[in-house]
């Protein structure tokens, strides 16, 4: 039995970011069906992914069957990113530009996480369980509330700028090279 989790960690310097984990445990008392074929020290069974793709639309759609429950592809045509969600449980997207990762969002249970410049490092948080609607930046490694917007990609100015308003009026704030700062007043 394998199982794999994301963690968000935060560092003694106040740094976060995400780490992936794989833990592997001997559970032998697991019958395989006449539908599993076994090779080597594994088992592979066939599944039907179901595709779907609307004509005027530019995103394909997959479904992946689970034993218990399904996961949910969504793949651009340009490459410009892909969604992995698990219904009731969270979504992982990863937007592109270039081919490459630009920007990575994971959204479980009512919060999101930002990491705004694919770096591995969580920027912003968004808190929305029971309908709060709380957004932070990490800001020399602790979170800091700022003004409330509906989503993080909205930050982005047209002049490519990242920036965000202090929770108390006045405070602006910048993020540029991997970081925030304080930009000063308005």
């Amino acid at each position: 039995m394998r199982i794999a989790f994301l963690v968000l960690v935060v560092g003694a310097a106040g740094a976060a970011g995400w780490g992936a984990a794989t833990f592997a445990a001997g559970d032998e008392s697991r019958k395989f069906g006449p539908e599993w074929t076994k090779v080597g020290n594994w088992y592979y069974r066939a599944a039907v992914v179901e595709v779907s793709h609307s004509p005027g639309g530019n995103v394909s759609g997959y479904r992946v069957p689970l034993e218990n429950g399904e996961v949910r592809i969504h793949e651009t045509d340009d490459d410009d990113g892909l969604t992995l969600v698990i219904p009731g449980n969270g979504e992982f997207h990863v937007q592109k530009a270039g081919g490459k990762a630009a920007r990575f969002t994971v959204w479980l249970k009512g919060c999101r996480y930002y990491d705004l410049d694919a770096d591995g490092m969580v920027d912003v948080v968004y808190d929305n369980r029971g309908g709060r609607g709380v957004e932070s930046i990490l800001l020399d490694g602790r979170l800091v509330r700022v003004r409330g917007r509906p989503r993080a990609a909205y930050w982005v100015r047209p002049d490519g700028a990242i920036r965000a308003e202090g929770f108390d009026a006045g405070v602006k704030y910048v993020f540029e090279r991997g970081a925030w700062r304080e930009a000063g007043p308005k």
